[in-house]
């Protein structure tokens, strides 16, 4: 979303939208204190167009969490739903508590908040990632919020619609080439399931949750089905001994774990690092009807959500999705949901070199990780 926000701002900055079009009607306030507002607010009529209260010289009363929220809040029930929140942590000051509670408050009432933090300081850093974190865009200038606000007020038909989320950043610190199952855990935060799994205990395998596949796990076992570290198909605690003993034979240094087996749709989903293009998003058909199609879909990162369902479409798979033959169904733009979401956050990985998931199952319950490969410098 920030980058969305930012490619916008550059077209404003290119004359796409004329100065007259992002130009406000001012009320302007001078040195007011919270009641201040809270009497506009009162008075303010809702169905004013372009009509903006503008406050500058704040006395000291206002600059605290619980004055702004006294009077965002009043604004809010007052039928304002645009805010560009500029705020300063100096003494008495806000604190990263505020955009939280800003947020509670915006999700009542459908606001869309853009916050400025000035300054290139520590804790300026702090408190515009505390926004973000919030779903709340923040910047750290009025004229790029002032930018971003106005085209979004053009662009934007049902401005109640206006809806910001940001998805609760993984928290990582892999090195080189990744690929134990508990790696994969972060994906859930984009919208991905991980089938269920564990390290197998040979004492204890009538508790598995059968049908299961066994795999082995060894920094070095990449492509684990070519180089013979699976076993697929296991439906009692027999044969799970019998094929961890063959595992543990061939791979004694390896660890085994098991992972239910999920049946639906196999799709494919890469990202790698290009020089030429930066991060490119890779999507096609994966199982038994790779052979069929052919086709894989290539987008440089970050994809919109439109931009992931053209991908869908172009590979075919937004149509076996929407029902093909009788097989699972999912809401292919769901997948395309996460595809966009899991783009953006690739985008700003300077040491990712490598994302795949292969396969990725996907059925009428969700969209399934099967195996996961990464590679960081």
């Amino acid at each position: 979303m920030y980058l969305s926000i930012k490619k916008e701002i550059e077209k404003i900055k290119s004359e796409t939208l004329s100065e007259n079009e992002y130009d406000f009607n001012f009320d302007k306030l001078i040195e007011p204190s919270p009641q201040d507002f809270l009497n506009i607010a009162e008075s303010y009529p809702a169905f004013a167009e372009k009509r903006v209260v503008l406050a500058e010289d704040f006395d000291d009363s206002f600059l605290n969490d619980e004055s702004m929220l006294e009077v965002y809040r009043s604004l809010s029930e007052n039928d304002f739903s645009n805010f560009i929140i500029i705020g300063t942590h100096y003494p008495p000051g806000i604190t990263d508590k505020l955009p939280e509670a800003i947020k509670q408050i915006s999700e009542k009432h459908k606001n869309f908040n853009i916050a400025v933090e000035l300054g290139n300081t520590e804790y300026s850093e702090h408190l515009r990632n505390a926004f973000w974190q919030s779903g709340i865009p923040a910047f750290n200038s009025p004229e790029e919020a002032s930018a971003a606000m106005a085209y979004l007020i053009k662009s934007s038909k049902i401005q109640p619609s206006w809806h910001y989320s940001v998805k609760k950043e993984p928290a990582l610190s892999f090195e080189g080439v990744v690929i134990n199952p508990e790696s994969s855990e972060f994906l859930k935060e984009f919208g991905f399931k991980i089938p269920l799994w564990g390290w197998i205990d040979v004492t204890d395998l009538k508790s598995l949750p059968y049908p299961v596949v066994l795999k082995v796990y060894r920094a070095d076992l990449i492509h684990k089905t070519e180089q013979g570290a699976v076993r697929v198909g296991i439906t009692n605690d027999v044969e799970a001994l019998a094929a961890a003993e063959e595992l543990n034979k061939k791979f004694p240094d390896g660890r085994i774990y098991y992972q239910q087996m999920v049946k639906g749709h196999e799709i494919r989903l890469g990202f790698v690092k290009d020089e030429s293009f930066g991060a490119v998003v890779s999507v096609g058909v994966g199982g038994i009807l790779t052979e069929l199609y052919r086709i894989t879909s290539n987008y440089v990162c970050p994809v919109t959500l439109e931009e992931a369902i053209s991908m869908l479409k172009e590979t075919k798979i937004f149509e076996l999705l929407s029902g093909y033959r009788g097989r699972s169904v999912y809401d292919p733009q769901k997948l395309a949901s996460s595809v966009s979401a899991l783009s953006e956050w690739v985008y700003g990985k300077e040491n990712l070199k490598e994302l795949e998931i292969n396969p990725l199952i996907v059925n009428e319950n969700g969209l399934y990780v099967a195996d996961l490969r990464m590679s960081f410098e």
